[in-house]
């Protein structure tokens, strides 16, 4: 067994030290014991052992644990260690000394140690070492206080003295007041009661714990003290502070907590404690406000208000309950607060007056604390607080919240809700019906309970629409649908900490608006124009016209009105001084029609306008539909920079003329332009001059040329590369004297009506052209314009070559139409032409012919004549387009019956349709039966009141393609057979060259009834 304690040992760096171990350890049968050693830091200190010395050998600066195990013959073993702490040969160590007791808050004032009380100051000295310091302490008897405060050298945390080599001085803060635990209201005992003491010091180093050189004998004369501690429950931020607050409940609960400290032993039995509301100076009282009121639970139930004081025995707590203090309101940091007073008179627990031995440390404070309902207010608004908020008043709304005008002067008003019902039910003078509109007559809320149809209202948004057009509570003021109109009262009202409005429930204090309505339909804008376009020059103010929809509510009662004078049209940015424009009044009356115009004048300078239309309703506030576009004034007219055609050209079947160049409109953008050739000779007019191309120089003839028209789309700038073809005169023969032409652009941008339009001269040029070889036509078919022949008729043009070929030449014929062909005159079934060197310009005829046919179409089409043979391969020609006057005439019975019974009548509608509309035509219907119209007649016809006949005219008037009669057919009633019979209905035309058809006319069957 172990027997007594190892001593802890220092060695040095690379030193050893020998400790004898026999007399530590002891065997109760006398038996030799064997000893080993080990050691828990072999990185410091190593040990070994032989017989029973143990020898310690330093390695680095550090500790280690050295233990020592004895065993005897039976292997049973015994354990003990012992520290060793290895320095350095000649190393200082570091050490600790108390300098004094200085006051915390001055540093320069000593504090007296028989008369030490509180908190102080201790001010130690380390003086210069080589150790690494890792912390220092205070001792107060048996007590080691860890040492709290700062170092002199460059006013480092004590973690700063880890540094070595250093002297410094320490200042460790000791509070010799302190307490343990927290106040709860039962006495707290104090942590070092007042007493002599030695205050020491230790000091923690790389080589172990020491203390300090010396001690300093202190007496504690502490007084006896008061803590105040507030517990509380449902809290807000007031002007930076908490107010406390709310209703009672478990989890909201307020107790003011009286803990006594005695350091002499005085047991506390009975203490006070009293509340005080003052003003932004805890002096003086309040007058204006009500103190709290505190419950002792220990004691019959008591209240301290204005400041009274309420004893208590313990444990002390005071509760502060929202039904002793319902009319507590502080204001927080500014306004009223609350201060506690505690511990005016103390008695012990022997009940004998120990008020002296304490300190007066009143008042505690200040608390803020709202148990106040908030004031509800006198009527009930929809929008905000502020002025422009309005009263309901049969007004009808479209938006806004329900606003309750309440004042809280504590933690403030939160929220509120709102119930919204019929107004007929819910009338303020009684359901239903009735009731003088006097004070005397209101409902009393405690007897007749309000029918809601919403619940929890916050605003308009929550409500479904409905008019507010009734104004009395009778029978003839009654809507057929949905409620007749609304009335909202106030159902709820709490501030922040849950203080609620409980609502009086006497005629004179429910809080209930007067009738309203909730239009939430905005009016619809459609169609909005400026005049057809968006784009306009000075040349007229333009009008911006758009219709105006008020549509109805969704309980389908008309909405708030939409008139002339809650709509306009703006210019946003636009002032009078420095830009002018101005929108005339918008005109409208939506009891006519739904059309609205405003004039816009006055724009100072060409650009894009933002235009907006604005229409609002009659609701509160104003329904408002808007719409914006954008209006262009554009003055300027287009530009052109770029080149055109110049000098002189020679051709022989066409010239390329070139023109390139930039088009462009900054601000409407280009609408479209025209590029032409132009006859620049000048034959007629001194005032057109050859070296400028205007619009007063004609446009070459279509046959050479045509016009190029581009529509820009309203681009702001177009590109032009064009190269545009001038044809050579008609025939062959060189043109050796030169022909003058001019090149003109006309341009014309997007603004409305003719626009902003300009003429450019791109260049002039000559033309002169080589012989070519050419097919010539002549003759009425032969020129460059369309032509038309009657159905079945003919038409003759000719053809000659330009020039002698050198040999013979084909002239192959090709095209037309269905119907329409053309062939050589001398052989009508030839389908070529042949000239020869001989009689190449002897002109030889075609015809063309257009068979007759059943059917109203204008046949159409085009000849080509191709050459080949004799130089002139490849040479073609193409006629005009030639068309067929088709004079046919088709007549159909539509979806009339096709049988009557006989004994019957039916209506029978004759349509005549034909192609040739140039003159009026008179028609025959012939209506035809075997026995028609004798004493055996099977049927008879009638057009109108005239008498029956079995022909009826027709007329189609000239420039109509078709007419219709309608007669009225009747199957008489005949004997003697079974048999069906037939009328047949065919049309004619006196002296017309057309036909009619169908020809074998359409069939209409009398069914006998005889079978």
């Amino acid at each position: 067994m172990a027997v007594g304690t190892i001593p802890a040992h220092n060695v040095d760096v690379g030193g050893t030290a020998t400790v004898p171990v026999a007399g530590y350890f002891s065997d109760a049968d006398g038996d030799a014991l064997t000893y080993s050693g080990s050691s828990s830091n072999p990185a410091a200190a190593t040990v070994s052992v032989e017989g029973s010395t143990a020898t310690v050998t330093g390695v680095a600066r550090g500790s280690a644990v050295v233990t020592i195990t004895a065993a005897d013959p039976d292997g049973l073993q015994a354990n003990q260690g012992f520290s060793v702490t290895v320095g350095q040969d000649g190393v200082r160590r570091a050490t600790v000394a108390i300098f004094g007791l200085r006051n915390p808050n001055d540093r320069n004032q000593s504090v007296n140690p028989s008369e030490v009380s509180g908190a102080v100051t201790v001010l130690l000295d380390v003086q210069y070492n080589d150790e690494t310091v890792t912390g220092i302490a205070l001792t107060l008897g048996d007590n080691v206080i860890s040492c709290r405060g700062t170092s002199s050298d460059a006013n480092q945390a004590i973690a700063g003295l880890a540094e070595s080599g250093g002297a410094v001085e320490v200042d460790c803060y000791l509070n010799t007041a302190a307490v343990m635990g927290e106040c709860m209201g039962e006495q707290l005992m104090p942590a070092y009661a007042n007493g002599e003491y030695a205050l020491g010091a230790q000091i923690t180093t790389d080589g172990g714990t020491r203390e300090s050189l010396g001690t300093q004998q202190v007496t504690l004369k502490n007084s006896g003290r008061m803590e105040v501690a507030h517990s509380g429950g449902n809290s807000v931020i007031k002007g930076g502070m908490q107010m406390y607050g709310g209703p009672t409940a478990d989890d909201n609960m307020n107790a003011f907590h009286v803990c006594p400290v005695a350091y002499d032993g005085t047991m506390v039995g009975k203490v006070s404690l009293r509340a005080l509301s003052t003003g932004a100076a805890k002096a003086e009282p309040h007058q204006a406000a009500t103190s709290l009121a505190f419950k002792a639970p220990t004691t019959a139930p008591a209240a301290s208000f204005n400041g009274a004081a309420v004893e208590m025995e313990g444990p002390f707590s005071w509760d502060v309950n929202s039904a002793w203090n319902a009319a507590v309101e502080d204001e927080g940091p500014g306004g009223r607060e609350h201060w506690v007073f505690a511990a005016e008179t103390i008695e012990d627990d022997g009940g004998l007056d120990v008020s002296s031995k304490f300190a007066n440390m009143n008042p505690y404070g200040p608390y803020y604390f709202d148990f106040k309902a908030p004031v509800a207010p006198e009527e009930l608004t929809v929008g905000s607080k502020a002025s422009s908020a309005e009263a309901i008043d049969k007004v009808t709304y479209s938006s806004g919240s329900f606003f309750v005008d309440a004042t809280d002067m504590g933690a403030g008003v939160a929220a509120s809700s709102v119930s919204v019902g019929d107004c007929a039910m819910n009338s303020p003078y009684g359901p239903g019906e009735g009731g003088a509109s006097v004070a005397a007559h209101r409902v009393d809320r405690s007897k007749v309970g309000f029918e809601a149809m919403y619940t929890d209202v916050m605003g308009i948004a929550d409500l479904a629409e409905e008019d507010a057009t009734r104004t009395a509570f009778t029978p003839a003021g009654a809507d057929d649908n949905g409620a007749d109109c609304y009335v909202a009262e106030l159902a709820s009202l709490t501030d922040k900490l849950g203080n609620a409005w409980m609502g009086g429930k006497t005629p004179s204090s429910w809080l209930q608006s007067l009738p309203f309505g909730v239009d939430k339909t905005k009016p619809v804008i459609e169609d909005v124009e400026f005049d057809g376009s968006k784009a306009f020059n000075a040349a007229a103010d333009p009008v911006i016209e758009f219709e105006i929809q008020n549509p109805k509510l969704a309980s389908g009662d008309n909405g708030t009105a939409v008139t002339a004078t809650n709509a306009s049209v703006t210019i946003p940015g636009a002032t009078a001084a420095a830009e002018p424009p101005s929108v005339g009044t918008v005109a409208f009356d939506l009891s006519a029609d739904d059309n609205a115009t405003a004039t816009v004048s006055g724009l100072p300078k060409d650009g894009e306008y933002t235009v907006t239309v604005t229409v609002r309703d009659g609701a509160t506030p104003r329904n408002k539909a808007t719409h914006m576009e954008t209006l262009v004034l554009d003055t300027t007219d287009p530009t052109f920079s770029g080149s055109g055609p110049s000098g002189a050209m020679e051709g022989t079947a066409t010239l390329g003329v070139n023109v390139s160049g930039v088009l462009k409109d900054a601000t409407a953008g280009i609408k479209s332009y025209t590029l032409s050739i132009r006859d620049n000779s000048d034959p007629n007019s001194a005032s057109l001059s050859p070296f400028f191309c205007e619009a007063a120089d004609p446009v070459v003839a279509e046959t050479r040329w045509e016009d190029v028209e581009v529509m820009g789309k309203g681009a702001k700038s177009i590109d032009i590369d064009r190269t545009l073809t001038l044809k050579r005169p008609a025939g062959g023969a060189a043109v050796t004297t030169a022909e003058s032409f001019c090149v003109l652009l006309q341009a014309t941008d997007a603004t409305a009506g003719a626009g902003n339009s300009k003429d450019f001269s791109l260049g002039t040029f000559t033309a002169t052209w080589t012989a070519q070889a050419v097919i010539a036509l002549t003759g009425t078919l032969g020129d460059a314009t369309e032509d038309t022949i009657p159905e079945a008729g003919t038409g003759t043009f000719s053809v000659a070559l330009s020039q002698q070929p050198t040999g013979d030449v084909t002239v192959a014929i090709t095209g037309g139409a269905a119907g329409l062909k053309a062939a050589p005159a001398a052989a009508a079934t030839a389908t070529s032409l042949t000239f020869t060197t001989t009689d190449y310009s002897t002109a030889q005829a075609i015809t063309v012919t257009s068979e007759a046919d059943k059917n109203l179409a204008w046949e159409s089409g085009t000849f080509t004549l191709t050459a080949s043979g004799g130089g002139y391969d490849g040479v073609t020609v193409k006629t005009a387009s030639v068309t067929v006057n088709d004079p046919d005439v088709e007549f159909d019975l539509g979806d009339d019956p096709v049988s009557i019974t006989e004994g019957t009548n039916a209506e029978v509608t004759i349509t005549a349709t034909r192609g040739d509309t140039l003159t009026a035509e008179s028609l025959t219907v012939s209506f035809e039966g075997t026995t028609a119209n004798t004493a055996d007649a099977e049927f008879t016809v009638k057009l109108g009141d005239a008498a029956a006949s079995n022909t009826q005219t027709l007329e189609i008037p000239a420039g109509e393609t078709s007419a219709s009669i309608t007669v009225t057919v009747t199957a008489l009633q005949e004997t003697g057979d079974a048999n069906d019979d037939s009328i047949t209905v065919t049309i004619s035309g006196a002296g017309d060259s057309g036909n009619h058809f169908p020809d074998d006319g359409i069939t209409i069957t009398i069914v006998d009834d005889d079978k």
